[in-house]
This record gives C-alpha cells, sequence and structure tokens, in this order.
C-alpha cells in the first residue's frame, strides 16, 4: 500500500480538465500545473523498490473541499497512473470516498491510498 497526501492545495476537478482550443479538446493549463505539482510533491513518497500494480487495484480517497468530491476523482487518478504506481485507471477495483465539506475560505487537501 502507498499512501499519498497533499495539504493546503487547490484541488482541480474534471470541470477545469479540458478546455476547447483551435478545434479539438485540449488539457487545461490549471490542470497541467495542477498535475505537475502533485507528481513533484508525490514522487520522493514513492518507495524505490515500488511494482507498478499492472492490474485490479483499490484506492481510498479523503478530500477536505467545497466542490463537488466525484469530480476530483479522475484528476487524481490520472497522477497517480503517470507516477507509475499503476498502470492504467481503467482497473480501478474498489474505490472507497470520504468527503469533508469545507467553506470556499478554507485550504482545500487530498489523501490517497492504493493497493
Amino acid at each position: 500500500m502507498i499512501t499519498l497526501e497533499a495539504k493546503n492545495m487547490y484541488l482541480v476537478s474534471e470541470n477545469k480538465r479540458l478546455i476547447r482550443a483551435r478545434g479539438r479538446m485540449m488539457n487545461n493549463s490549471i490542470y497541467s500545473k495542477y498535475k505537475a505539482d502533485l507528481i513533484k510533491l508525490w514522487t520522493p513518497s514513492i518507495p524505490k523498490d515500488w511494482v507498478t500494480i499492472q492490474r485490479y487495484f483499490n484506492m481510498d480517497m479523503e478530500v477536505w473541499t467545497y466542490k463537488d468530491p466525484t469530480n476530483l476523482i479522475k484528476p487524481i487518478l490520472d497522477v497517480v497512473q503517470e507516477l507509475g504506481i499503476i498502470k492504467n485507471d481503467k482497473w480501478l477495483s474498489m474505490f472507497y470516498l470520504k468527503a469533508t465539506q469545507i467553506k470556499k475560505t478554507e485550504s482545500e487537501s487530498v489523501k490517497v491510498k492504493v493497493w
């Protein structure tokens, strides 16, 4: 099992992921920066001997947010896949989400466990 945590961070929802540009859909620059920030933050948390999960995996996600928590899932899955923790997010077998609603003026946080 691996645990990843990001505290006091603006969490980007699925609604902010794509924009239409030059007649096609592209990743929003806000989303791209969010992914890069999480990758930079979480890379040191990955054990050197970690073996990428090739098939079915489980994930627990705990969020503190004022947004719709279900829209925060896909961006986190994309980061976990890009980090090499999982091979493909389509193999998600079991998922648990615990969401704590906060005020818009408070800082958002996320904690993820993958096994």
